[in-house]
């Protein structure tokens, strides 16, 4: 039996299909047919699929470079102790 499924990038969020940018499978028809016609998705090439690939593995690097930065300043301010003070009258703010 013949492989009918094609690699596809959406280029359009599709209820119940995907999100904008993303590479999914799909039936052969379903592409031809719908997304490809209605001008919801492309074709995925060897090379947007690397691209997105190298896109993906950037932003998970940079997220886990966030995630890292904000434990620093977790820490930094795990022990530090601030306090208020009123400087209204009556215990009035203003």
């Amino acid at each position: 039996m013949a492989n009918n499924t094609v690699s596809v990038q959406l280029l359009e969020r599709i209820a119940n299909v995907g999100k904008e940018g993303e590479i999914i499978e799909v039936s052969h028809a379903y592409a031809r047919n719908f997304l490809i016609a209605k001008k919801l998705a492309r074709l995925a090439t060897p090379e947007l699929i690397k691209r997105e690939a190298e896109k993906k593995k950037k932003a998970q690097d940079n997220k886990s470079h966030l995630v890292e930065a904000r434990h620093e300043i977790a820490e930094k301010l795990h022990n530090t102790t601030i306090t208020f003070e009123l400087a209204g009258s009556k215990d009035k703010i203003f």
